[in-house]
């Protein structure tokens, strides 16, 4: 459960250390804004258990960050990161994080939603779901429906993007509070 007073913080940019900002510059993350590095930073910064990464994507930027930040905190929790990539993806995947030194990010190559319901049948619980993986509302409602069960905090990215949005608003309940909302970032606590 993440209890940091900072948490509550709204459309605000989250600071980091020049020492910490040099490692994000060094990942060079494409697909998250700075903003959303910083704030992918701080929530892994801030977790007490383990993180859920659905959509590694072939850069796995925000596994690579939130990996990077347990690292830096000395926090020894870790990333399960799931995608149904190609093999050749997942091999090259597998190695830039082994480059990176992140041994505390798996791999999983399934669909996040058979993921899902493999650790709902063994009681596993998750500090922290970031939610980045098909973007097309079933898709989207269904990782919801799954990891809303499994995380006390779940993260939606490109909640610009339609379906993304349309989930947010028609499945997300009053027992979860907004706690933070950056860019195409909002998370969620109960």
């Amino acid at each position: 459960m993440m209890t940091n007073r900072r948490l509550n913080n709204c459309g605000s940019d989250f600071k980091v250390s020049d020492d910490e900002s040099a490692i994000l510059d060094r990942l060079n993350i494409i697909s998250l804004s700075p903003p959303e590095s910083r704030i992918l930073w701080h929530l892994a910064g801030n977790v007490y258990g383990t993180i859920i990464n659905l959509g590694h994507g072939e850069s796995g930027g925000s596994a690579s960050v939130m990996g990077c930040s347990l690292l830096w905190h000395r926090l020894p929790y870790h990333i399960h990161s799931v995608d149904a990539f190609k093999e050749v993806i997942y091999n090259r995947c597998v190695r830039q994080l082994k480059h990176l030194g992140l041994n505390n990010v798996t791999i999983h190559r399934e669909s996040t939603v058979d993921a899902g319901m493999r650790w709902l049948a063994n009681n596993s619980n998750f500090d922290l779901t970031f939610i980045d993986a098909s973007h097309e509302y079933e898709d989207v409602k269904n990782d919801w429906l799954v990891f809303s069960q499994l995380s006390k905090t779940v993260a939606f990215h490109d909640i610009n993007q339609v379906d993304v949005d349309r989930v947010i608003r028609e499945c997300v309940t009053d027992e979860w509070k907004l706690i933070h909302h950056v860019d195409r970032v909002k998370v969620y606590s109960k």
